[in-house]
């Protein structure tokens, strides 16, 4: 800052002072950030999903399903799907292995590719064709089978459902509809993670903030987690600021 002027008196350097504080303490220089993981089990909510795609629909619920097991024990549950159409529909049950990738994105593994997160040689459901009619729901009963040696950590798949019109002059592709199945096997699990970086503007006149912050899990499992911040500026003025819960893949 240019020195102020001798010349000014008292009251004036007093204003300007003051004039100089209020202007800089909105400036949100983040050189002092103090960040807090919170890592908790994952948690997700029970809902139903629908997809429309040239006008044929499949309705699935509940969208996701979440287990903790240990090694050697098997799950049964039930899965609900429905015809929203006008016509018959017959659907064919399927699985598929994930991963998630940066950004939540989750990428589809082929069933021959070995991935140590597979799980699809596990389930259990039948794998013949269903008709509904217009409106129908069916309810479905799964297992789950996880082997005595299965290894500990987080195991990813969903069970899908494959649709085909029965209407006369239906034309149209085939959508699948599905569920995820994220399990975690008991044992000897790591949750452990790593920031890979914080990004935030050098200077601001005026909120609001924009702090990224990039994490990797670095574990055998999923968890949720979420950041905690501070943020001082030149005048140790304290903001605190809270991410929202994220939940992140290994």
């Amino acid at each position: 800052l240019t020195p102020v002027s001798s010349s000014l008196t008292q009251p004036q350097r007093r204003n300007m002072k003051n004039y100089i504080s209020k202007i800089t303490s909105r400036i949100l220089l983040p050189f002092f950030v103090i960040m807090t993981l919170v890592i908790s089990g994952a948690f997700y909510t029970r809902s139903f999903v629908k997809a429309d795609e040239n006008s044929i629909g499949i309705t699935v619920g509940p969208s996701r399903f979440t287990y903790a097991v240990d090694p050697g024990q098997t799950i049964t549950d039930t899965i609900y799907v429905s015809n929203p159409n006008e016509n018959d529909l017959t659907i064919t049950p399927e699985f598929q292995d994930f991963v998630v990738r940066e950004g939540n994105n989750i990428q589809w593994v082929p069933a021959d590719v070995e991935n140590p997160y597979k799980m699809t040689d596990w389930i259990d459901i039948t794998n013949q064709p269903i008709t509904l009619k217009p409106g129908q729901e069916s309810k479905l009963n799964f297992s789950i089978h996880i082997p005595r040696d299965a290894t500990a950590g987080g195991k990813y798949a969903a069970i899908f459902f494959r649709a085909r019109s029965n209407g006369v002059g239906t034309i149209g592709s085939v959508p699948r509809v599905g569920a995820l199945i994220i399990i975690t096997v008991n044992g000897d699990l790591k949750r452990s993670g790593s920031i890979l970086g914080i990004t935030a503007p050098s200077l601001m006149l005026r909120g609001p903030v924009n702090l990224g912050i990039s994490y990797m899990n670095t574990g055998t499992t999923h968890y949720q987690t979420k950041a905690d911040v501070s943020i001082k500026n030149l005048f140790w003025n304290v903001i605190n600021l809270s991410s929202d819960n994220k939940i992140v893949y290994p």
